[in-house]
């Protein structure tokens, strides 16, 4: 009979807080799934608090790093799938009320699966790693379209090297579940469209204060992701914010040559949004980061937004510069008692 590692155990734990939190009557296959990429999110803190064992713990531990070993080898990000796949599963009707979590037929049906994939692979115990592969290869139709669609938008691990570095994937690191400050929807939509519809190469986003330009853009992609309908236009974008690039020790040549070594990167990948707060940066010469982006703009199709506040964008970004002809502005025209909340 196989034997069923204590990973498994707690790996259907977590299946069932997230059946729970989703008002589902039981644990589906997708909830399983969840928690197993949950369960490769863990660190030996947390770990630590599931088990006081310490020789149990370490074993956990190596479980996890299998797990994130073949995550990687298929060039999955757990927590953006985990996400996805809660986003698209949706809600449930049958909101919890204290009684046992099973399994469904079609969770108890896969369990007896997998333990025949483990077996046909020579494992005398089921553990997690085993239950990801079959995952994976067997996946449920609703997996199998979140990692479709997945690996469309999925920047390449080869050749990006200064992304990797500097660039963080809002689409990865924004929770939908809530905003990171205030905006109003139609300001996100209004926002969006412009990105949308413009043919320009930079959009810059300007409004009373560099932080309130910041929250915008944030907030707009938290709207793609929470949007029923996924915003289809949208579906394959990345965007990055390269936020950490801004924050280093500015030298400005250095800086231009990472510019434009990003954009060209960027250009190697389909559908990129990078958002680069360039105009709040203490340069000497401003003119010389709008020709840099101007240069490293001709050719490929990447976007760049540019939240900025009133002030700098009037100070650094002069009538008459050589970005005219590749930007439009966004004025953000905050709302005040019962007026129209935003001009664009």
């Amino acid at each position: 009979m196989m034997r069923i590692s204590l990973s498994i155990e707690l790996i259907w734990k977590i299946a069932g807080e997230e059946a729970i939190g989703g008002d589902f009557e039981k644990i589906e296959p997708e909830h399983f799934m969840m928690a197993l990429l949950k369960f490769a999110e863990l660190t030996e803190d947390a770990t630590e608090k599931y088990i006081a064992n310490q020789e149990v713990t370490k074993n956990l531990l190596n479980e996890i790093r299998s797990l994130r070993e073949l995550l990687g080898k298929n060039n999955i990000d757990s927590t953006r799938l985990r996400r996805e796949m809660r986003h698209r599963m949706g809600k449930g009707s049958c909101p919890y009320r204290g009684e046992v979590m099973h399994r469904s037929d079609a969770s108890r049906e896969m369990f007896d699966q997998v333990a025949l994939f483990a077996q046909d692979e020579g494992h005398d115990t089921l553990v997690a790693v085993v239950f990801l592969e079959y995952m994976l290869s067997y996946p449920t139709p609703l997996l199998k379209e979140v990692l479709e669609d997945l690996t469309e938008a999925l920047p390449k691990q080869h050749g990006t090297p200064l992304i990797d570095q500097y660039g963080t994937n809002l689409m990865d690191s924004l929770d939908y579940t809530g905003k990171t400050g205030y905006s109003t929807d139609a300001q996100n939509t209004g926002f969006l469209n412009v990105i949308r519809f413009s043919r320009k190469k930079v959009v810059f986003l300007i409004a009373p204060t560099f932080d309130e330009a910041d929250t915008l853009t944030k907030n707009s992609v938290i709207k793609i992701k929470s949007d029923k309908n996924r915003m289809p236009d949208f579906r394959s974008t990345l965007f990055f914010s390269l936020k950490k690039l801004c924050a280093e020790d500015f030298n400005e040549s250095v800086f231009l040559s990472k510019i434009d070594g990003i954009i060209q990167e960027a250009n190697g990948l389909q559908n990129v949004i990078l958002i680069l707060p360039l105009f709040e940066l203490p340069v000497a010469n401003p003119g010389s980061l709008a020709t840099t982006l101007e240069s490293s703009l001709k050719t490929g199709t990447v976007k760049v937004v540019c939240p900025v506040s009133e002030l700098s964008y009037e100070n650094k970004v002069q009538p008459g510069t050589v970005l005219n002809a590749i930007s439009e502005p966004v004025w953000v025209i905050q709302n005040s008692g019962n007026e129209i909340p935003w001009e664009l």
